[in-house]
C-alpha cells in the first residue's frame, strides 16, 4: 500500500500474532495518534517500509512476560521518520536509513544485538 494515514485507532490484546500492526512493502505511511496496547510480542512491525512517518502513539505492553516485547521493530526500507511516541518497550530497527527522535532512540537496540 501506499499513501495512507492510519489515525486514532484503539488496538488492544492482540492475541498471539506476530505483531498488533503491521506493515508490509510500503510507502508514504502516516501512522499518528494511535494507542497499541497489550500486544504480546511487537506492537508495530514496518518490513521494507520507506518514505513514512509514526508519531504522537502509545504503544506499550506492560504485562510480565518471558521474553520482552518490542514496542516497534523496522527491517529495510528507508527515510522513516519515528518521533513523539510514548512507548514502554525496546524498539529495533536494523539501519541508520531512519531518523529517530531522541525519546525513542534511548529505548533502541540495534537488530544485530537480538539473538
Amino acid at each position: 500500500s501506499t499513501d495512507c494515514t492510519i489515525s486514532g485507532n484503539h488496538v488492544y490484546d492482540v492475541g498471539d500474532v506476530p505483531a498488533a500492526i503491521s506493515m508490509t512493502r510500503c510507502g508514504r505511511m502516516n501512522v499518528t495518534g494511535c494507542s497499541i496496547l497489550q500486544f504480546g510480542r511487537c506492537g508495530l512491525l514496518l518490513e521494507d517500509v520507506s518514505d513514512s512517518r509514526v508519531s504522537d502513539c502509545l504503544i506499550r505492553d506492560d504485562r510480565p512476560q518471558e521474553e520482552p516485547a518490542v514496542s516497534i521493530q523496522v527491517t529495510g526500507g528507508h527515510g522513516n521518520m519515528i518521533v513523539d511516541n510514548l512507548l514502554g518497550n525496546p524498539v529495533l530497527i536494523d539501519s541508520a536509513q531512519h531518523h529517530v527522535e531522541p525519546q525513542e532512540r534511548r529505548r533502541m537496540i540495534p537488530l544485530w544485538c537480538v539473538c
